[in-house]
């Protein structure tokens, strides 16, 4: 190899490094903005609607979520947006054992059966009826409430979370 070739080599080398350096910071600040953009004001009370869970067979209602920190995550078999957020909820649900996370449908149990069958997540999955959304906020999918231990709604976010967000934001 000559020297001018030796000499080209760290260059190229820095330019690319560079380009990732760039492009990162981008990718961040995109996260960032994203998250910001799809953050509301969450509600300031939960309603007592009931909710079935698919995965223990039991009815509750949100304003018996105290006691322990709990993130709903409304979505829908039908949402392509939220076949790329269930895996960011999934691992949350997956590091944060001290958190019910409980993923709200407001399909037909038939159809959100079908779903958790082929795809057994590692979170409860629950039904509750359409109203709710309304009641909540919930005016896309995915959307996620963060709710503390003393059953006080803390943070809402509509879209898909980015990767650590929900622990970031959610403080739970």
């Amino acid at each position: 190899m000559s020297s001018d070739a030796a000499a080209v080599e760290p260059r190229r080398w820095a330019a690319f490094a560079k380009s990732i350096a760039v492009t990162l910071g981008w990718v961040v600040a995109a996260a960032a903005l994203l998250s910001w953009v799809g953050s509301k004001r969450p509600p300031e009370r939960l309603p007592a609607q009931p909710i079935v869970s698919i995965s223990t067979g039991q009815t509750f209602t949100l304003t018996e979520l105290s006691g322990q920190p709990t993130l709903l995550y409304f979505w829908a078999t039908w949402c392509g947006a939220c076949g790329i957020a269930e895996p960011v909820v999934a691992d949350f649900s997956r590091r944060h054992p001290n958190v019910r996370v409980v993923a709200v449908a407001t399909e037909s149990v038939g159809v959100v059966r079908r779903a958790i069958d082929a795809k057994p997540p590692p979170y409860e999955v629950a039904l509750a009826d359409k109203s709710i959304l309304s009641v909540l906020g919930v005016t896309a999918f995915p959307t996620c409430i963060a709710i503390d231990s003393q059953g006080r709604p803390m943070w809402m976010r509509s879209g898909v979370p980015v990767p650590g967000e929900l622990d970031l934001q959610s403080g739970l």
